[in-house]
């Protein structure tokens, strides 16, 4: 593996991980904006047997895949390949590749769905023709749309 291809890894595993804490980010928070309106329809007594189990179910997703603790924590670990990104002249080849093995020790399990945006992205920004770019399913478009 040359240092291109290190650099092309340490990108695609920033982008992926950048797409992955916007998405988890964003499904907790609407999460939260379903509780809070069915927590309203409880209070305002619109079938609030119903609304109940709803929220129930909510607060259970939420505690059980903790999109929230997710997305902060792939954040975090985007920021990281952000930085070996930016410092990566300060390392030889071999001393990257180590440092790229590291951090992708670590790494969570993200959704595939998010991959293919994921090399999209990271062909975009290395300049990759047209032609020759990733192309997306409607299944990955619709993900690259709502991760942003």
């Amino acid at each position: 593996m040359d240092r291109d291809d290190i650099l092309d890894r340490i990108l695609y595993g920033y982008f992926l991980e950048q797409l992955f804490s916007v998405a988890t980010g964003r499904l907790d928070k609407l999460l939260s904006v379903v509780s809070i309106i069915l927590g309203s329809s409880v209070i305002g007594g619109f079938i609030p047997e119903i609304s109940g189990v709803f929220i129930v179910v909510i607060a259970t997703v939420q505690t059980i895949y903790g999109f929230g603790q997710k997305s902060g924590n792939a954040m975090r670990k985007s920021a990281e390949y952000l930085q070996l990104f930016d410092d990566a002249e300060k390392y030889s080849d071999s001393e990257l590749k180590i440092q790229l093995k590291t951090l992708e020790k670590t790494d969570d399990h993200i959704w595939s769905s998010l991959k293919d945006i994921a090399i999209l992205k990271t062909q975009i920004k290395i300049g990759v023709s047209i032609e020759q770019q990733e192309k997306l399913p409607t299944k990955s478009k619709l993900m690259r749309f709502l991760c942003g």
